[in-house]
Formats: structure tokens, C-alpha cells, sequence
């Protein structure tokens, strides 16, 4: 989780009002499973994804996830990822469940795609659903947004303040990216890690387009349907050596930003970002 090098991890909690790190009071919610627990949720859902619920259904085919949650958001490989529908739930911190194959109770930080569990047991998910939340998120840097994400000459205290205010989109899976320190970044993951259960959604930056007066209602940054707004620079320090003399908020790829819900279904239905006067 350190600015300036390429390792996208999601939503990582910073300030919550349900308790922060090891003492937040997550809220429980079902994924779904079939009574006989063969049939259950056939995507992944990693810690610092954004959850909502399945969209309601009146067949019997999909009324089984009626109730349980979701990703928000659908894979894209290198474009902005796709908003499943319905306004965030949270952040899915984890889950537990009854291996099928085991019979042990699993606390997993990941939930792992068609996982089989024990007859008539629920997989439940813990997930920070405070609707103030307060988390950081890491900027891809790719060939379309250059300008957008390094600001180039723009000092640091400065460029906080640029961000500040906008609604952006999440990604997964970035194949294009620029050289701004001579050497080609390896592509982000596609998907999260099942080994350590960690997201791979990142801020594409290409969604921070300043849009300009009469755009604020419209497209790029000003997007009320954004469902996640930047707040502002991670304040922390940057103590890994930096050979490159690059500057956060300056030349620096790939940097942290503090962000909230712009929407949530429990809070605010999504409010336009700043824009430029024309």
C-alpha cells in the first residue's frame, strides 16, 4: 500500500465511525446458497471490494440471491469496471462459512467463487457498511490520463486540492500504462488475490476529467452517478528509498487518496463533483 509503486488493493479502511482496524462493528449480511449448499455465489468477492445487494427477483432461478449481496461492480479489464446497479452496501472485510468438504467453519478474507458449503448453513459476510466511511484507494496511471493523474509541475499542497471534491470509478486489470520513470509498470492483477484475499480494484484515471461549467451534471468527474468521490492526498509519509527523486502529488504514478461514498445506500444518493469554470 505505498505511493508510487503498482500494487492496487482495493478499499483499505481509514476512519470509519463503526471503529477502525481490528474494532470495527461490521454489519452481517448473507451471500447466497442453495439449502443443500451445492449452488452458491459464482463470483469472487475479495477484502476491499465494494459490495451491494443482488438485485431483486420474482423467478425462482434468481430469487435464491434475493436478500444476500454482490460485487458493485463487474470486471473490465482495462477500462473503468462496470456498476452492477443499485447504490454500495460497503466494503466486504470478509465472510464465514461451513466447508462442505471439511466440515470446518471457515474465516476466510476472501470469498471464493461457487464454494461449496455444508447443507442449511449460511455464508455470512462482514462488511464495513458505514455510509461516512473514510478510505484510501490507489490511482492507476494509464496512457489516456497522464496530465490527470501526475499533474505534472503542480505543487503537492496544490494538487490535493484539484482532486479534492472529485467522483471518480474503480478498475481492475489496467493494461496501458505510461513511463513516466523510464521503465513500463507490470499490468495490475486482474482479480484479487486468493492467497492473501486482497482486492485488486484501483481508481482508473481516466474517469477524473475536470469536466468544465455545464458539465458538472454531465460526464467525467462531475458524474453524480459516480459512486465514490476523492477527498483528498493520503497523509503519509513517503520512507521507501526513491532513487528517481519523484515527488507525490507531483511526477509520482500510482499515488493513495483518502475517498468516501458519493453514494450509499444508507446515506447520500450521490452529489456532482467540482468542475472548471468554463
Amino acid at each position: 500500500m505505498s505511493n508510487g509503486i503498482n500494487a492496487p488493493y482495493g478499499a483499505s479502511i481509514v476512519q470509519s465511525q463503526i471503529g477502525n482496524g481490528g474494532t470495527q462493528k461490521l454489519g452481517q449480511y448473507l451471500i447466497a446458497a442453495s439449502p443443500d449448499g451445492k449452488e452458491t455465489l459464482n463470483q469472487n468477492i475479495f477484502q476491499g471490494d465494494i459490495v451491494t445487494y443482488a438485485k431483486l427477483a420474482s423467478n425462482f432461478v434468481d430469487s435464491k440471491l434475493n436478500g444476500t449481496i454482490v460485487p458493485s461492480l463487474t470486471p473490465n479489464a482495462g477500462f473503468p469496471a462496470t456498476q452492477v446497479g443499485g447504490q454500495p452496501v460497503g466494503i466486504f472485510m470478509g465472510c464465514i462459512f461451513i466447508d462442505a468438504l471439511t466440515g470446518f467453519e471457515v474465516n476466510s478474507d476472501y470469498w471464493p467463487a461457487s464454494q461449496q458449503v455444508r447443507a442449511g448453513t449460511p455464508v455470512i459476510a462482514f462488511v464495513n457498511d458505514d455510509p461516512e466511511v473514510v478510505f484510501k484507494i490507489q490511482i492507476s496511471t494509464s496512457t489516456n490520463n497522464e496530465a490527470n493523474v501526475q499533474q505534472n509541475g503542480v505543487a503537492p499542497s496544490i494538487f490535493q486540492y484539484i482532486f479534492s471534491g472529485q467522483n471518480i470509478q474503480l478498475g481492475v486489470g489496467g493494461t496501458a500504462f505510461t513511463v513516466p520513470v523510464g521503465a513500463t509498470p507490470a499490468n495490475n492483477p486482474a482479480i484479487g488475490n486468493s492467497r492473501t484475499g486482497q482486492s485488486a480494484y484501483y481508481i482508473d484515471g481516466s474517469t477524473i476529467t475536470f469536466a468544465t461549467a455545464g458539465g458538472a451534471q454531465g460526464g467525467g468527474s462531475g458524474n453524480p452517478s459516480y459512486v465514490i468521490k476523492i477527498i483528498g492526498l493520503v497523509p503519509e509519509i513517503q520512507t521507501l528509498p526513491n532513487p528517481k527523486g519523484l515527488v507525490q502529488g507531483v511526477n509520482m504514478p500510482f499515488i493513495d487518496v483518502l475517498c468516501k461514498f458519493n453514494s450509499h445506500i444508507y446515506g447520500s444518493v450521490g452529489t456532482p463533483g467540482r468542475f472548471f469554470s468554463a
